[in-house]
């Protein structure tokens, strides 16, 4: 609605993407074993954990440092994805911390996953929902964010990397 986006405009919210940063470590470990509400597998991982993913060549890990009118809130948006095979990468982890929710982060990040996924050549993105008692903020993202259930396979969706995935208006890119 327009109201929202007034509101979400008025915040001046600006991202800064980080890829595969060893700095980022500690801070990715702490959100995935804190993050619940908007966290689409709820996966926990240790910092070795995290250090492996980042060197790892079929892993690529991505967070979003972001800030607003009233301070930045720091690395508050996390995936880590798998490149499957050339055409495919599927998302492991994919979460928000719950001082982030309701900005449309979640759709900053995907665009940052697809851009890459593009660049790449990859034409299809998996992504993985797995319900818990607290993660229900998070349940129709994918659905939202253009991606197709995968019949006959419970908790997977599939984006078609064809069609155009736009960024948040209202959000800056903060290189």
């Amino acid at each position: 609605s327009i109201k929202i986006d007034d509101y979400l405009s008025d915040l001046n919210i600006k991202v800064k993407l980080h890829k595969n940063l060893d700095s980022t470590i500690q801070r990715i470990s702490q959100l995935t074993q804190k993050t619940n509400q908007f966290n689409f597998t709820t996966k926990r991982y240790s910092e070795e954990q995290i250090n492996e993913f980042i060197k790892d060549s079929f892993y690529n890990v991505y967070s979003l440092d972001v800030s607003d009118k009233f301070g930045n809130s720091g690395i508050t948006a996390l995936a880590i994805v798998y490149n499957e095979n050339e055409k495919l990468w599927k998302i492991d982890t994919f979460l928000l911390s719950c001082r982030v929710m309701g900005r449309g982060i979640e759709n900053a990040l995907m665009f940052f996953i697809i851009e890459d996924a593009k660049k790449n050549h990859v034409e299809y993105l998996l992504g993985e929902y797995i319900s818990t008692k607290k993660n229900i903020p998070a349940k129709d993202s994918l659905s939202v964010m253009g991606f197709s259930k995968i019949i006959n396979k419970n908790n997977l969706y599939e984006l078609n990397l064809s069609k155009d995935f736009l960024f948040p208006k209202y959000i800056t890119i903060d290189n």
